[in-house]
């Protein structure tokens, strides 16, 4: 690995190790962690919030937004299962 750009900015027994930039891809591994199970559990349970609290409200007053408490959790649940990895790798 050549470092001789660098010996202005290493001090005096440093050596540089690696110098690249990090893959930027997309891996099935990057989803397989414990986030995907969790992050997919937690969107699954803002749905059925929401279809249930949509259900209530249409037998009582029409629209509320009562359901909409549910769409921050269902963001935050994709978020988690699937969009961590892909904005790791952007």
């Amino acid at each position: 690995m050549n470092s001789s750009g660098w010996s202005d900015i290493l001090s005096p027994g440093e050596r540089l190790l690696w110098q690249a930039r990090p893959a930027a891809d997309i891996r099935l591994a990057d989803f397989l962690s414990v986030r995907l199970p969790f992050g997919l559990v937690f969107a699954g349970f803002a749905v059925f919030w929401i279809t249930a609290a949509l259900a209530m409200t249409r037998q009582t007053c029409g629209f509320d937004v009562f359901p909409l408490f549910g769409v921050p959790f269902f963001v935050v649940g994709l978020h988690m299962a699937v969009g961590v990895p892909i904005w790791d790798a952007y």
